[in-house]
């Protein structure tokens, strides 16, 4: 993320708008960035879409409180989660910033497809903020399965969030629990964990950001361990490496991912793969 970010701010205007609203400006603020708010105008709203584009972007101008960032206000019409990919690369975004509501229909409350149509084509991250921002980040736990896209998922953590206290997290199982004695296996396990875990932090990739991250290792699945670790420790977000093509469904969290970045009880923020390097 460059060190003045431009942020693209997904608001639909309704009452629980606000939260992302704010946590982008704590964000611009830490990072002497800017703010860009697209409001996204149902273009199967017949009402909404005929009114002049220019007198809903007034509108919203007054309904925004005062703030001390550059902001801009973007007013389209037409489907949400297309205009907010196609708006974030026009104006170069390096964040896109939504909420926990609605976009189109009830199909798409909460998390929903709008969000993954977001991971698939926006080549930027994407925070998802659902808790009302009372302080800056402080807390983010970083779920990690080793990869390359986890890797890219830590470094944009850590460029992100300058004074956050930053938890590599991984969760491994104990291999033929039918076969062998567990606590005969457990052992194992955990080692090989270790063993991955300081390959991982001894990696290139992880050169620049390995000592500001507490690494921790849990036996588990991984949605299941990640989510009680949440709320057991208090985490104020929770980043998750995605691949970009598959969508929420191939996120490192496996086949629950889509449930927990929905459940979660904190923020969270999807990082997409790295494009591969062309030879």
């Amino acid at each position: 993320m460059r060190s003045h970010p431009k942020i693209l701010i997904a608001s639909d205007m309704t009452a629980r708008s606000d939260r992302p609203f704010d946590r982008a400006v704590r964000l611009a603020k830490q990072r002497q960035g800017s703010l860009v708010l697209l409001h996204v105008v149902d273009e199967t709203d017949r009402v909404a879409s005929a009114l002049p584009l220019d007198r809903t972007r007034l509108k919203i101008i007054a309904q925004l409180p005062p703030v001390d960032v550059p902001l801009e206000v973007v007013v389209r019409i037409g489907s949400a989660p297309e205009c907010i990919a196609n708006t974030a690369a026009g104006i170069q975004a390096d964040l896109i910033v939504v909420g926990p509501a609605r976009f189109n229909d009830l199909r798409d409350f909460l998390l929903g497809t709008a969000v993954d149509y977001l991971v698939r084509r926006a080549t930027v991250p994407v925070l998802v903020v659902k808790k009302r921002p009372l302080a800056d980040y402080r807390t983010a736990l970083i779920a990690t399965d080793f990869s390359p896209c986890s890797a890219h998922a830590a470094v944009t953590a850590a460029e992100m969030l300058p004074h956050a206290q930053l938890v590599l997290f991984h969760a491994f199982v104990t291999p033929f629990p039918s076969r062998a004695d567990r606590r005969e296996m457990l052992p194992f396990a955990q080692n090989r964990a270790r063993e991955d875990m300081a390959a991982f932090l001894a990696s290139d990739a992880m050169s620049g950001v390995k000592e500001r991250l507490l690494s921790e290792i849990e036996e588990g699945l991984a949605a299941t361990v990640v989510d009680r670790r949440i709320r057991e420790a208090g985490i104020d977000l929770l980043v998750v490496g995605t691949h970009g093509s598959s969508g929420l469904q191939h996120a490192l969290l496996g086949g629950r991912a889509s449930q927990l970045l929905t459940e979660a009880s904190c923020d969270v923020l999807m990082v997409r793969e790295m494009p591969a390097a062309k030879a």
